[in-house]
């Protein structure tokens, strides 16, 4: 996914895919960055949004346990 972002940094699709694999990897920060920019670069991209929703609510209940 990095070598198509370099080549196009602007590919909503591309920059999903990579939140998708940081969150398979359950690094939950860096697909939530990717999810971002992907909705950023793409507003209407349901997925993104769902995707942020989905990470935001994971990143709030890790924060919970952690406390």
């Amino acid at each position: 996914y990095m070598t198509g972002l370099k080549i196009d940094p602007e590919n909503a699709k591309l920059l999903f895919n990579l939140g998708k694999a940081y969150e398979t990897a359950e690094d939950f920060k860096n697909a939530l960055t990717y999810f971002s920019q992907s909705l950023a670069k793409s507003p209407g991209f349901k997925k993104a949004q769902k995707a942020v929703e989905r990470i935001s609510t994971k990143e709030i209940s890790i924060e919970k346990t952690a406390v």
